[in-house]
């Protein structure tokens, strides 16, 4: 046995060799063990800034690291109510993404009854949006793109998953649909912001 002393409380205590070799036996009782995990992982804290509500809030690194789009929003439910505009990655520039055409609340609640009030991809139910399957931006003809063949009822979790799902562009009349981040996506972005740059410069 080996004696230690314990780094939070300042206890001398005894411990197996054994356990050392495998990073046990640090503290002198699991209410230090507790303590000194806790010390560890606020050092681990990242402090961020909410791009949704402006609010400051902290992550850990280790929870920053699961994916690219970790840490932009303080909470699920301020990024469901902000998701939207440039912060976006389906951002296109605005212009008329998000209008619909004549009518749309009235073919809005025809769609919604027509999938008895269900996400089509998961069943649920309450608050549902109805989904463009090719992007209403995507058509020059609002009839066209709200024909109820392009509609679909998703809760907001698969509506979000669709949308994400897929990247889309127009070359002539032509509809292109890509993989969401690959190269021809990423090529395609380019080559329209170079288009609104060069239309803000003619402007």
């Amino acid at each position: 046995m080996i004696d230690r002393e314990c780094p939070v409380c300042g206890t001398v205590f005894q411990v197996a060799e054994h356990r050392l070799k495998h990073g046990r036996g640090i503290n002198c009782s699991k209410e230090c063990q507790y303590i000194a995990n806790r010390e560890k992982l606020a050092k681990e804290k990242v402090k961020l800034t909410c791009i949704g509500c402006g609010a400051e809030f902290e992550r850990l690194n280790s929870w920053l690291d699961k994916g690219k789009g970790m840490g932009k929003f303080c909470t699920r439910e301020c990024r469901d109510a902000n998701w939207k505009g440039d912060i976006t990655p389906n951002w296109q520039g605005g212009n008329g993404v998000y209008k619909r055409g004549p009518h749309w609340q009235s073919i809005k609640r025809a769609i919604l009854k027509r999938d008895n009030y269900e996400c089509q991809e998961c069943c649920a139910t309450g608050d549902l949006h109805v989904h463009h399957k090719v992007p209403f931006r995507m058509f020059d003809d609002a009839d066209v793109a709200n024909h109820e063949d392009n509609l679909i009822s998703l809760c907001p979790p698969c509506h979000r998953k669709a949308d994400a799902a897929h990247k889309w562009a127009k070359a002539g009349d032509a509809i292109i649909r890509m993989g969401s981040g690959s190269y021809a996506w990423e090529l395609a972005r380019k080559m329209m912001a170079n288009d609104n740059l060069e239309q803000r410069a003619a402007a």
